[in-house]
């Protein structure tokens, strides 16, 4: 697996308004520096879970329930924020 060289700043600049990160408060596979960091640069595309959901979050029926539903509710939120040209 590669690990992570750079992070790609300029598309990140590019689409800050239409990209939503969710970060767990513990994942073994995305440090919460990764989050910080983040939040410090482009607060405004992280978002921390309230609570605590593993990385595989997919194997746990319930788990990837409860993201699904915060993604729902991410897309409905900038869907009301887009312009009806632009959607």
């Amino acid at each position: 697996m590669k690990q992570v060289v750079k992070r790609p700043d300029h598309r990140l600049e590019k689409w800050r308004g239409r990209l939503k990160f969710l970060y767990s408060q513990t994942d073994d596979w995305v440090p919460m520096s990764y989050y910080l960091d983040m939040k410090r640069d482009f607060p405004e595309i992280p978002q921390l879970l309230p609570e605590t959901i593993p990385h595989a979050f997919v194997e746990n029926h319930d788990q990837a329930k409860y993201v699904a539903k915060k993604c729902v509710l991410l897309v409905k939120q900038a869907d009301k924020k887009t312009p009806s040209k632009i959607r």
